[in-house]
């Protein structure tokens, strides 16, 4: 990931404003609230944390932190939401949003292959039409061609 795509937040934010409530941690995998809504599907609660960001800081510090912000793994809310199947919350991020679609988690895998291993044909296609990469390879060589065939 370029280092201009990468917002850096407060660094400490507990003494921030409410804005910044869905970045900070829960639990010892750095899991936000950003991050937990994203692996449940809560669409609402995306929306909000993209809508107050861009409020007070506009819609590029916005969607940089959309596609940036990650827990422990690497996951960004648009990994959580492919690998889950969530359809609607991937729609709104990539649609909507606008964030990155081959933004990468540790291990070089991107949100487009975390999909594939679901089995979550309708979020690759989404993925695909919001210009992921199929042909991508994680550290491993493999890519989303190679898990959609398993």
């Amino acid at each position: 990931m370029a280092d201009d795509c990468v917002v850096r937040l407060p660094t400490n934010l507990n003494e921030e404003k409410a804005e910044w409530d869905f970045f900070r941690s829960t639990n010892k995998m750095q899991d936000s609230r950003l991050i937990l809504a994203a692996r449940r599907g809560q669409l609402t609660e995306i929306a909000v944390a993209f809508r107050r960001l861009e409020a007070t800081h506009g819609r590029t510090v916005a969607v940089r932190c959309l596609s940036t912000h990650s827990n422990k793994l690497g996951k960004t809310a648009l990994h959580e939401c492919a690998q889950n199947g969530h359809l609607r919350s991937v729609e709104y991020l990539t649609r909507d949003v606008g964030v990155q679609v081959n933004c990468l988690k540790r291990g070089d895998w991107t949100p487009l292959m975390l999909a594939c291993i679901g089995g979550h044909e309708p979020v690759v296609r989404c993925l695909m039409d919001a210009g992921a990469d199929p042909y991508y390879r994680n550290k491993d060589g493999i890519t989303a061609f190679h898990l959609a065939c398993r």
